[in-house]
């Protein structure tokens, strides 16, 4: 994504009559709120050159991505900026809204943006936080509010953003609006049929109604080839909504199920077949987020990994980068072992007691040394951990105190771990097929269809390193001298069918990556000879593929017996370490 930051806040700079005394002061805090020694700081500058404006009114209602990498200092930005804004003397006749993930967000955020308690007001469901400041229900006198994305996504759903009047100051539309995290045009639905049959129990006696429409859509459903257009009644969205109005009674696997079917009441959805065990799914999208959110101020860390924003930005048109700065990681030292580590793999005894006990040996060596270990979820639908992968490598430990566990979904807005030296990352944060088509859907805004394996596959990318990134960066990575991040080793247990190393250089540019081969990974008597005449191949430089006939010839192994060699974890460890990668019929060696 290209972008000119100078006219999305050249305007701000014209001294009329009406913006005289913020214009004055402003100059007195924009220079010496962010200093631009480098170009970290000149990204925060231009984010916050871009909140002047807003302030202003002179900004155009476009939606602004400032995607400065993890470790920066944007929170810290904001923060101080807000508090320069309180202290500066001018009329605050304009409301400031800071849209946050998580409560525990929202809790920093007011103790450190130097307010006083008739400064502000949080508003979400945690009912300590809405009793801070002025208190939940004085918010339209609070110049500051506080909430969550959820809140917005739930009370702005269907309506404008100037009609939702929950979040506006002194009657109007808050001024400066800041989200802070990722956001999307509209929301991604992915349902599969099979969790409509979950809903039979749970609805039976309370919602008799929403549970007969549920399944007389899902049997006229079932009976559809892939690629269908279903439409979705507005009736059932309508009816699933009501059910939530007691959510907090459901399984969460209920309340996603049933928060999908509301989302797509009186929408389209495309019938689609997952090519992994054959699921049936109905994928589609929300409406989109109000237009006149804008002008709204994204703050996401690793948007310039998000395909979602570059869909964004050349369909829809309504996004604009004011700034786009990645850290120097020559300071991170990545050692990848080119294998599966996802649930089947860790359910499997055998394959989990190999990876339980390659980390302890590294741990162990420097039993000191603090290390995080980020992980899938043990827990399966139940609650009930599927594998025990945690306490069996606990059990190994010599220092169990010195490592912590974290697993995808809890990765992001911590910095409980910025002086740990090494992490682990025991499998990728993957999406499903079906999930990544409804991301691509609703950041596109394109018509309805059933996305393409090439579409799917660069959501499913960029959002498996847009999770690397934040996950990493919780530890010392996160701390950045000089535009150069914190030292650190991180071992990565991930297969190249979702990693590569291409990926991990764009995620941390400049890092050092090595193959990690712990011992006892060797390669079998048929990936031997695979290996072997691979190399007598491409001995010869002008050789740049080889089908896979020319294999089985060279090497004698049957073809079933190839495919399965071409899957063996210490094969695709050569095939990484040798830049060579399997492509349907052939081998190809990477010249690049």
């Amino acid at each position: 994504m290209n972008y000119d930051v100078s006219k999305f806040y050249s305007k701000c700079d014209h001294n009329d009559s009406y913006h005289d005394s913020f214009n004055a002061v402003k100059e007195s805090f924009l220079t010496s709120d962010v200093e631009s020694h480098n170009d970290k700081d000149r990204a925060l500058l231009e984010t916050t050159k871009l909140m002047n404006g807003i302030i202003a009114g002179t900004s155009e209602p476009y939606f602004y991505l400032s995607s400065v990498d993890p470790g920066s200092g944007k929170s810290s930005m904001v923060q101080n900026y807000i508090k320069r804004l309180r202290n500066s003397g001018f009329e605050r006749d304009f409301g400031i809204l800071i849209v946050l993930f998580t409560f525990d967000e929202i809790d920093t955020y007011t103790n450190s943006c130097g307010l006083d308690e008739s400064d502000y007001a949080v508003l979400c469901t945690d009912t300590d936080l809405q009793k801070k400041g002025l208190g939940a229900y004085h918010a339209n006198s609070a110049w500051v509010l506080f909430t969550t994305h959820e809140m917005i996504l739930r009370r702005t759903n269907g309506k404008s953003f100037s009609d939702a009047t929950d979040f506006h100051f002194r009657n109007k539309a808050r001024a400066l609006r800041i989200w802070d995290e990722s956001l999307d045009p509209a929301k991604a639905v992915y349902i599969r049929l099979d969790d409509l049959d979950g809903l039979k129990a749970p609805l039976r006696a309370g919602h008799a109604e929403l549970l007969n429409h549920t399944m007389a859509m899902a049997d006229v459903t079932r009976n559809e080839p892939a690629g269908s257009i279903v439409p979705m009644p507005l009736e059932l969205g309508d009816l699933a909504s009501i059910a939530l109005i007691d959510r907090n009674s459901f399984e969460p696997s209920v309340v996603r199920t049933l928060d999908a079917l509301a989302s797509l009441g009186g929408r389209n959805a495309v019938l689609i077949k997952e090519p992994k065990g054959g699921q049936v799914a109905l994928i589609g999208c929300s409406g989109d987020i109000p237009k006149d959110m804008a002008p709204l101020v994204i703050l996401d860390a690793s948007g310039r990994l998000r395909k979602t924003y570059s869909l964004w930005d050349r369909h829809r048109g309504t996004l604009r980068v004011v700034a786009d700065y990645a850290h120097d990681y020559r300071n991170l030292n990545i050692r990848w072992w080119n294998r599966g580590s996802g649930k089947t793999t860790l359910k499997a005894d055998d394959q989990r007691a190999k990876i339980v006990k390659a980390m302890a040996d590294v741990i162990n060596a420097k039993p000191s040394l603090k290390t995080l270990i980020i992980h899938n979820k043990v827990e399966g639908p139940t609650g009930k951990a599927i594998h025990p992968f945690v306490e069996e490598l606990q059990e190994k430990l010599g220092i169990p105190d010195n490592v912590q566990f974290l697993h995808w979904g809890r990765h992001r807005a911590t910095n409980q771990f910025r002086d740990y030296q090494r992490v682990f990352v025991v499998g990728l944060s993957i999406l499903p097929e079906g999930v990544s088509k409804a991301i691509f859907l609703a950041a596109s805004g394109l018509p309805l269809h059933d996305p393409s394996f090439d579409e799917m596959k660069a959501i499913q990318q960029s959002e498996s390193m847009h999770q690397l990134l934040q996950g990493v960066c919780r530890c010392n990575v996160r701390n950045i001298v000089d535009g150069m991040c914190g030292d650190a080793k991180v071992y990565i247990i991930a297969s190249s069918m979702y990693l590569t190393q291409d990926l991990l250089t764009q995620t941390f540019p400049g890092c050092a990556i090595t193959s990690w081969k712990p011992e006892g990974e060797k390669l079998s008597k048929n990936a031997s000879l695979l290996a072997n005449a691979l190399k007598r191949m491409f001995s010869n430089p002008e050789v740049h593929a080889v089908t896979k006939r020319q294999v089985r010839e060279a090497t004698g192994i049957s073809e079933k017996s190839l495919a399965k060699v071409l899957k063996q974890s210490a094969v695709l460890a050569f095939l990484n370490a040798n830049a060579i990668a399997v492509k349907h019929h052939e081998i190809v060696r990477n010249t690049v």
